[in-house]
């Protein structure tokens, strides 16, 4: 199926790898973990699978829960001199068939998946190998219709976590304290790669001009278990309400992009944010619904439109587009724009 555009838009990231818990005395490096990836990908391990409600599944999930036709993968690898780039594809079994409409006749001709087939999207990942001042690394990830950028970070992660339960390296000793004396045990760690999202220049302006005053999460599907008053009680919602600590920019924003995820599986579908004291006593209070592709990292994450390509850009991908990450490239160079 052929999406019929011709740009892309892209979030600005910055990943630095780490070792999970931060306590453990281990070097992790972005070599180690590429490796890590690279090898997950040839043994055709780089995949997480879906539930019918689009949630993660975990490792242990019976084998009836899981969809060759519902998961997240990476289909295509390169490694470079200068930068590292994956190709992650999803398919989604909920997205609705294709249908076309003829302009003369106006008739309507729906194509439906075939067998073990469903509607699939892609998106990029480019990863530079040198580290910049901050001592992270750019990256630029392509957004990719009905996918989280979340669920892309949750599959990086899940193929280094699994990788580092199988092997026995991945220790380290801490001494604790058992009743009067003090032993050393050996405890498992594991490499991650945090994702540091660039902030747009709107959040950062609202911030610093103003205060976040808090942060609304809301379930609206929860349920009342009090009393029985159907003629009493119209609706139900369940908030929870986070105010935070006076704060530098940066520390707020990172907050608020490592919440979004954590509310999604907490089981929270909208998010408010409230920032008060703006220039003329104003105030702004966006809130989005927390599934919509990442609605908040459009408005609060910066992004980059890559546009001028001399060819119609397709929807899915079966192996890596030359010209998508020639111009992901270009923006990981471009030092003014980070």
């Amino acid at each position: 199926m052929v999406a019929l555009k011709t740009e892309r838009r892209v979030y600005m990231w910055h990943v630095a790898p780490r070792p999970m818990p931060q306590e453990a005395p281990a070097s992790v490096t972005l070599s180690e973990i590429l490796g890590i990836i690279k090898d997950a990908y040839q043994q055709k391990e780089a995949q997480i699978h879906l539930s019918g409600e689009g949630r993660v599944l975990k490792d242990d999930a019976p084998d009836s829960q899981r969809s060759p036709q519902n998961r997240i993968y990476i289909a295509d690898l390169e490694e470079g001199q200068n930068v590292f780039t994956v190709l992650i594809n999803r398919g989604d079994p909920s997205v609705a068939d294709a249908a076309y409409i003829d302009a003369a006749s106006g008739t309507v001709r729906t194509i439906s998946p075939e067998e073990n087939e469903s509607p699939g999207s892609s998106a990029h990942l480019v990863i530079q190998k040198a580290a910049d001042s901050s001592g992270t690394f750019r990256a630029c990830f392509e957004r990719m219709p009905h996918v989280s950028s979340s669920h892309a970070e949750i599959l990086l992660n899940t193929v280094l976590s699994r990788y580092a339960l199988a092997d026995p390296a991945y220790v380290y000793s801490k001494r604790v304290r058992k009743g009067r004396q003090f032993v050393t045990e050996q405890r498992p760690y594991r490499p991650v790669l945090t994702v540091r999202k660039v902030p747009s220049e709107q959040i950062k302006a609202d911030i610093e001009r103003g205060e976040l005053a808090s942060i609304t999460l809301i379930d609206s599907n929860s349920e009342f278990t009090g009393p029985d008053a159907p003629d009493v009680i119209k609706s139900v919602q369940k908030r929870l309400i986070l105010r935070p600590k006076a704060a530098d920019t940066g520390r707020l924003v990172s907050f608020i992009n490592q919440l979004t995820p954590w509310a999604t599986g907490e089981g929270f579908n909208e998010i408010q944010i409230n920032v008060r004291g703006l220039p003329g006593n104003a105030s702004s209070q966006p809130r989005f619904i927390l599934e919509q592709e990442d609605a908040t990292e459009t408005l609060y994450v910066r992004t980059q439109r890559l546009t001028g390509f001399s060819v119609i850009l397709e929807g899915c991908y079966g192996g890596i587009c030359k010209p998508i990450q020639s111009k992901m490239i270009a923006l990981l160079t471009d030092g003014g724009k980070w």
